[in-house]
């Protein structure tokens, strides 16, 4: 799925192409398509991803909901949607790689109030921020 890098229609289609000659994709196929998503800021089709993982019986993981946020672009609400849907899947609180995600959208948005909130939660649920949650957040702060 590397050749459709940044173009998820590509990769959506060779991720048919596999399920047509081998059968059902592993997660690891899923989110390779989801980085595809998230390279091409088209949410949309992480989240029909997202659906198709979960109808295939796989249990999406930190970097299919990292891939799918990323893919959000600039719409805090739509990542910090799928933020919830990670902390319910992760029974408790995603890996860091998740919440800075969702951070960097809130950079590009400008959403400062949203990215100092994620930061409390990330607190509150004990995931210690790195050095790039604190850059997001910053950059959303400027970004006001």
């Amino acid at each position: 799925l590397r050749a459709a890098a940044a173009d998820a229609d590509g990769a959506i289609a060779l991720l048919g192409e596999l399920e047509a000659a081998h059968g059902q994709p592993d997660l690891r196929a899923f989110n390779a398509a989801l980085r595809a998503c998230a390279l091409a800021s088209d949410a949309a089709a992480a989240k029909a991803l997202l659906a198709r993982v979960a109808e295939a019986g796989l249990r999406a993981d930190s970097f299919s909901y990292a891939a799918a946020i990323r893919s959000c672009g600039s719409d805090t609400p739509r990542a910090l949607s799928l933020l919830r849907d990670a902390c319910t899947v992760a029974e408790g609180a995603p890996p860091v790689a998740v919440y800075g995600a969702a951070l960097e959208c809130c950079a590009r948005g400008g959403a400062w109030r949203e990215a100092l909130d994620t930061l409390a939660q990330m607190r509150d649920a004990g995931v210690p921020a790195d050095a790039g949650c604190y850059g997001a957040g910053l950059h959303a702060l400027q970004s006001a």
